[in-house]
């Protein structure tokens, strides 16, 4: 199948073209453009610029518009995934 947008440059406004599973505690490499979060609850994620910030009572199949470095604790949540 052609990829009509193949000439385009990548920005963040796109949608994610590819994704990837996400362990609490493992540096994000490469770094998402936003997280999925399938399973609601509490994520605090250390953000690029070293920032910390905990996203409380996420329902499920939530999308978190945030470039994280790291996914450093969950309380309920599961099922995350990086999209880039």
């Amino acid at each position: 199948m052609a990829d009509t947008f193949q000439n385009y440059p990548a920005s963040l406004e796109q949608p994610a073209t590819k994704a990837f599973d996400v362990s609490v505690g493992t540096t994000l490499d490469p770094t998402p453009r936003a997280l999925f979060v399938g399973t609601g609850g509490d994520v605090t994620v250390e953000l690029l610029n070293g920032g910390t910030v905990t996203f409380k009572n996420l329902a499920d199949a939530s999308v978190l518009p945030v470039r994280a470095a790291k996914v450093t604790a969950v309380s309920g949540a599961a099922d995350i995934i990086g999209l880039v």
